[in-house]
């Protein structure tokens, strides 16, 4: 998947609202797929011995923090910049 969010920009310069929206939307979609992923990295962990899938678990929920924390602030960071597009005028 190709998209602008890496640096937080957005190619919808000429509507705010659209632009936010485009950018709540890829987000959704990241969101679900850390989930996914989430889910599959406990199911792992549940195969693993006792002592092995504390330590596991506790890998992976502040892995899983991290990773929602990065797409909270990307998202947080796109919408940022929806609002900053487009107002200047030029001579």
């Amino acid at each position: 998947m190709t998209s602008d969010l890496g640096t937080g920009l957005s190619l919808e310069r000429n509507n705010p609202s659209r632009c936010i929206k485009n950018c709540v939307d890829d987000h959704q979609d990241l969101v679900r797929a850390e989930a996914d992923a989430h889910q599959s990295q406990i199911r792992a962990c549940q195969a693993l011995g006792e002592s092995e899938r504390r330590a596991c678990h506790s890998a992976e929920v502040e892995r899983h923090k991290a990773v929602m924390a990065q797409i909270a602030a990307s998202r947080r960071d796109c919408m940022n910049n929806c609002h900053r597009q487009g107002g200047g005028k030029a001579g």
